[in-house]
């Protein structure tokens, strides 16, 4: 998943809540790997080595695009 649906960047959080103390901020286009859903919205993630809490909201699935060379 990336980062997305935010202004420039987004909270990685301590716990679950928006009232949990942010760890650091997650820039726009950031991507993040996604632990497990938490409550309250947020999803258990993984940013730049840092394990935390994002908001779903503010998170999207990313598809790659893929080029194949044949003969």
């Amino acid at each position: 998943m990336i980062v997305s649906n935010g202004a420039e960047s987004i909270s990685l959080r301590e716990s679950p809540s928006t009232q949990a103390r942010a760890l650091r901020q997650s820039p726009f286009g950031a991507p993040v790997t996604v632990l497990e859903s938490a409550e309250n919205g947020f999803y258990e993630v993984i940013d730049n080595g840092r394990r935390g809490y994002a908001l779903a909201q503010y998170l999207s699935y990313c598809v790659a695009e893929i080029s194949l060379k044949g003969g």
